[in-house]
């Protein structure tokens, strides 16, 4: 499971998350949508670990891993796709799926 408890960032004095509560169950497939500069990005960004929240904590699996660097959060199995993915030579969609679907250690 992933849980975010009262996400904050501000970046150049602008408000981009304020007190993002959310959880999501390790069985459910979740997308997350809206506009243009609503800080979906920022969002995922954080919970990857390529930014810092302000304030707030970030649970994967009742484990904290608000301070963990992104490379620690990826031997977890969270990761970070792009609208336009890197494509492997092999790997197939299914393939990624799968990774995706693991279970929590």
């Amino acid at each position: 499971m992933l849980e975010l408890q009262n996400i904050s960032f501000t970046r150049d004095n602008k408000e981009i998350l304020k007190n993002i509560n959310l959880k999501i169950d390790s069985s459910k497939l979740v997308a997350i949508t809206g506009p243009n500069g609503s800080g979906k990005s920022t969002l995922a960004k954080i919970i990857m670990g390529i930014l810092t929240p302000d304030s707030g904590k970030i649970l994967f699996c009742g484990k904290d891993i608000t301070s963990m660097d992104i490379t620690s959060r990826a031997k977890l199995g969270i990761g970070f796709a792009f609208q336009q993915p890197v494509k492997f030579k092999g790997l197939t969609v299914k393939d990624l799926i799968e990774l995706a679907a693991r279970k929590c250690h």
